[in-house]
């Protein structure tokens, strides 16, 4: 197949359940042909915050925390997180936003095969100004 211009003929996949179904079809460039049809993995891996500032949050919460501190409270606060369907070690990435200073960036290393397959770190947190947290795998 050839559209002409400037771009390379590019790589195609066909997965089909019949490897026969397109035998006869000429492709120009790289191909492959397959049977795998997978669109997603059969366990997507889940990044939960389990506890912010001595509150244990239930997994499967929703992504995010947000949590505002009460006044004569220590700003140095832990923050847990627990991975799900992650295999070997993750890299994480824990962000600290309050609503009126600058955010603080985390990277932390979670180990999956851990169990539970968790990772904690000490954040600091302003006293009586709402603020979200948030973590991902990176």
């Amino acid at each position: 197949m050839s559209l002409g211009g400037l771009g390379s003929d590019g790589r195609i996949r066909i997965d089909t359940e019949d490897r026969l179904a397109f035998r006869n079809l000429v492709l120009g460039g790289a191909s492959t042909r397959g049977t795998r049809m997978f669109v997603f993995p059969p366990v997507t891996p889940k990044l939960h915050i389990v506890e912010a500032a001595g509150q244990v949050i239930p997994v499967g919460s929703a992504s995010g925390v947000n949590i505002e501190l009460p006044a004569g409270t220590s700003t140095s606060q832990t923050v847990r997180l627990r991975g799900e369907g992650f295999t070997g070690t993750v890299a994480v990435r824990l962000v600290v936003t309050p609503e009126h200073s600058a955010s603080s960036v985390f990277d932390l290393t979670l180990d999956a095969g851990a169990s539970p397959p968790e990772v904690s770190t000490t954040v600091t947190l302003p006293v009586g100004e709402p603020t979200r947290i948030d973590a991902w795998a990176k």
